[in-house]
């Protein structure tokens, strides 16, 4: 399991390679901060942290 915190909002995942697939889709389909964000919890989320945010 793995906890994401986006913009505020606080999400348990089951499955990380769920909430992988999730911030890759929303990164390649922002752009400016919020593209930032799901970037920068993508890149937790693949560094193997449990609880990523976007700070």
């Amino acid at each position: 399991m793995v906890t994401t915190i986006c913009i505020g909002e606080e999400r348990v995942w089951e499955d990380r390679w769920d909430a992988i697939d999730f911030f890759a889709q929303g990164a390649a389909a922002c752009e400016g901060a919020e593209k930032e964000r799901y970037t920068t919890i993508l890149l937790k989320l693949l560094a193997g942290e449990e609880s990523c945010s976007d700070r």
